[in-house]
């Protein structure tokens, strides 16, 4: 793995213990917390690492990578509308992305062969990974704490999310050992999409009414 990659993990856990006074700590604490509670965030987390050791090679840091950049973007933005009038607009939509991410990312882990590394796939799965960690991130921002300190509170939550496509990945690398490397990855998948199913469940039975309804002009 990119040792600059490890290096910037290892910077953002110390940056809180730098800081003196309380309310950087405590915001920082805030955007771990965030993702650490959120079975949601944490399912799409660990997935998007998995995925990554999946398909191989460069996409191991790669593609974390490029969720996380595209998490502080979107967190940026949630933060800037926090208090305007396309909030609510914005937190309804990221949660569908959100529930929709841990489907479709759980989903390309147990169909997409091992080290698929076709331009196209790699296009394809740039393209989700952005849109994913974007709106994961506005989720992250539109709901920072009152009082948070929103530098602070970004790294907090960009941190987590570092750690868990860690874990991720070197989940997928220790599949390797198994004679069927793809398989083992497949039941750990299969159980990450276990966990959302009650959350799935529960999020478009709540939503799909009122979005029949809004259609249908009722």
């Amino acid at each position: 793995m990119n040792k600059s990659f490890l290096l910037s993990v290892a910077f953002f856990t110390l940056l809180p213990s730098f800081a003196g006074a309380e309310g950087p700590r405590a915001s920082y604490i805030d955007g771990v917390l965030h993702t650490l509670l959120g079975l949601d965030h944490l399912i799409a987390m660990i997935a998007v690492g998995l995925l990554s050791s999946q398909i191989g090679a460069r996409a191991v840091w790669q593609v974390p990578a490029i969720f996380v950049i595209a998490l502080v973007v979107g967190g940026t933005l949630g933060l800037i509308l926090a208090d305007g009038e396309w909030r609510d607009w914005f937190l309804s939509s990221s949660e569908i992305v959100i529930m929709l991410s841990d489907l479709i990312l759980v989903l390309a882990i147990i169909w997409l062969p091992t080290n698929q590394r076709g331009i196209n796939s790699l296009f394809y799965i740039g393209i989700f990974i952005v849109t994913f960690g974007f709106f994961h991130g506005f989720a992250h921002g539109g709901e920072i704490p009152d009082g948070a300190i929103a530098l602070y509170y970004v790294l907090g939550f960009a941190t987590t999310s570092t750690l868990m496509h860690i874990l991720g990945v070197a989940i997928g690398e220790v599949a390797r050992v198994f004679r069927h490397p793809r398989v083992a990855r497949g039941i750990f998948a299969a159980t990450l999409l276990g966990m959302s199913i009650p959350y799935q469940v529960n999020f478009w039975n709540t939503l799909m009414p009122d979005f029949v309804l809004a259609i249908f002009g009722f």
